[in-house]
């Protein structure tokens, strides 16, 4: 229980350093981010590698129902998409925009709650009995 703790506070700190890296980098100035180890593609390097954070939350979320693993790797995929559509910069892809893709996932957010919820309800039910 305690190596799961240490492993899912790892993946956490994981994220969130990378998520910093990739937003801090990619509001930098093009002169600002000449001066970074690999200059104006240092945001893009630190995407594709927070990229690599959705099969490792697969992977450590297998306890988990597979509604919300699945909605949940949706919505990562969706605001990693959208976070390197904003620093990229790419207006729209198909007929998606940051906006619509935002958007859903914020119904994807509200489904994995459902989904969470719904899960949770059934296993106290099943204690019950």
């Amino acid at each position: 229980m305690i190596r799961w703790l240490f492993v899912w506070v790892g993946y956490i700190a994981y994220v969130v350093v990378l998520n910093l890296g990739v937003h801090t980098t990619g509001q930098m100035s093009i002169a600002d981010q000449m001066a970074l180890p690999l200059g104006t593609h240092t945001w893009f390097a630190l995407w594709c590698t927070l990229g690599l954070a959705i099969p490792a939350f697969i992977r450590l979320s297998h306890g988990y129902p597979k509604s919300f693993v699945a909605l949940t790797t949706a919505i990562c995929t969706l605001a990693w998409l959208s976070m390197g559509m904003r620093y990229a910069p790419i207006i729209q892809i198909g007929p998606l925009n940051e906006t619509i893709i935002d958007w859903i996932s914020d119904g994807l957010n509200l489904a994995s709650i459902v989904a969470l919820g719904m899960a949770a309800w059934r296993s106290s039910g099943d204690d019950s009995r």
